[in-house]
């Protein structure tokens, strides 16, 4: 996750960056997921650790597109997310990330809802993304 934000008061929204990294090709994708909850509070989210994601050899960055569910409790350090997604073709993907780790909660929440992950734009090499993010002050992928 590169970064969140969310407004909940019993229904609310979410808008999360994630980029997915295939090690074995070295190539880069960067997601927005955008949907509607049920919670409460609100807050924002900072970079967390890197997740492996259980069950994605083979898969092809388009895969990961599609319906999700996404939702947590959190504040601080103290943080639950996970991330459910159904992917593209429907029914081909279904990858549980219960629970994914995070940064740091500026805020406090507790909220489920459903939306959607698309791709932002096309793959690139980790080099590519390494200095496009180097450049605007960003971390670099591993």
């Amino acid at each position: 996750m590169m970064g969140s934000f969310g407004l909940d008061s019993i229904c609310g929204f979410d808008f999360v960056g994630f980029q997915i990294w295939d090690t074995a090709n070295n190539m880069v994708a960067v997601y927005q997921y955008s949907g509607g909850n049920a919670g409460a509070g609100g807050g924002v989210s900072i970079r967390g650790d890197w997740n492996n994601i259980p069950g994605a050899s083979g898969l092809r960055f388009e895969d990961f597109q599609g319906w999700a569910r996404f939702g947590g409790w959190g504040t601080l350090w103290w943080d639950r997310s996970y991330l459910i997604l159904r992917g593209h073709p429907a029914g081909r993907l279904n990858i549980h990330l219960d629970p994914f780790l995070t940064g740091f909660t500026f805020g406090a929440n507790i909220s489920a809802g459903v939306g959607r992950l698309e791709l932002t734009g096309p793959p690139v090499s980790v080099a590519s993304f390494n200095a496009a993010r180097r450049f605007f002050g960003y971390f670099n992928v591993p």
